[in-house]
């Protein structure tokens, strides 16, 4: 037993009060934990704000109404035809182009 040794605090007393290099540090760990409780609750609240925004944006929507109704197109048959065959896409079925209409 009298081998080992215990670790003691590691101070630097230069008669002015110093405190040990562990107090130093635990005080530093608390000021960091205080700033991150800070920087948790500066966050919560503008995530808060940013909720209740976007459900009031939700809610809130838009109407069609006041507004004048979409004209509608004026096609001839194969126009129509072709403005289906573009609607659909390359690769989809088209049975315009199947059928020769275009």
């Amino acid at each position: 037993m009298d081998d080992k040794e215990t670790k003691k605090p590691v101070s630097k007393d230069t008669g002015k009060g110093d405190k040990s290099e562990e107090v130093a540090k635990a005080e530093q760990e608390d000021a960091r934990v205080k700033r991150m409780e800070e920087a948790t609750a500066e966050r919560n609240a503008l995530l808060d704000r940013e909720e209740a925004r976007e459900a009031e944006k939700a809610v809130g929507g838009e109407t069609e109404a006041g507004q004048p109704p979409i004209p509608p197109k004026d096609m001839t048959t194969d126009e129509a035809a072709i403005e289906y065959s573009k609607s659909i896409g390359p690769g989809g079925a088209n049975p315009l182009k199947e059928d020769g209409f275009i």
